[in-house]
């Protein structure tokens, strides 16, 4: 076994984060809208937060 194989089976090797296309619009949906700043999400008007912390998951999907 080489050197470079042994040091990823063990664990030495970290994959780059690809920031490539960071920024680009991966599509557009009616469904969600997120805020200018990045910080707000909202599912059908109503605030992510919000429908995390008092609905479950059958509630909202159905």
């Amino acid at each position: 076994m080489s050197e470079a194989d042994n040091s990823t089976a063990t664990g030495g090797f970290k994959p780059k984060k690809s920031v490539a296309l960071s920024g680009v619009t991966a599509g557009n949906t009616a469904l969600c809208t997120v805020g200018r700043t990045g910080n707000d999400l909202h599912y059908r008007g109503y605030d992510i937060l919000d429908l995390a912390n008092t609905s479950e998951f059958e509630e909202i999907a159905y």
